[in-house]
């Protein structure tokens, strides 16, 4: 999932760097802009939720295979 922030966060800067270029129309990348903003706080949450499920249960089955 960090995979996931990083190359989506990515994404936004290339977005912001071509529209204030004057590459892109920023009327047309809005859709994308806001696409890979919810990416962003999608995969930021994920990483969120894992790492408090993962304190308070550090056996569980989906960490420790074995347990299961």
């Amino acid at each position: 999932m960090g995979i996931v922030e990083e190359e989506a966060d990515e994404s936004q800067f290339w977005l912001d760097l071509l529209i204030g270029r004057g590459v892109i129309d920023p009327e047309g990348a809005k859709a994308i802009q806001q696409e890979a903003s919810a990416l962003v706080a999608i995969a930021v949450a994920s990483i969120r939720t894992a790492r408090r499920s993962s304190l308070r249960n550090p056996r569980s089955a989906s960490r420790n295979p074995q347990c299961s």
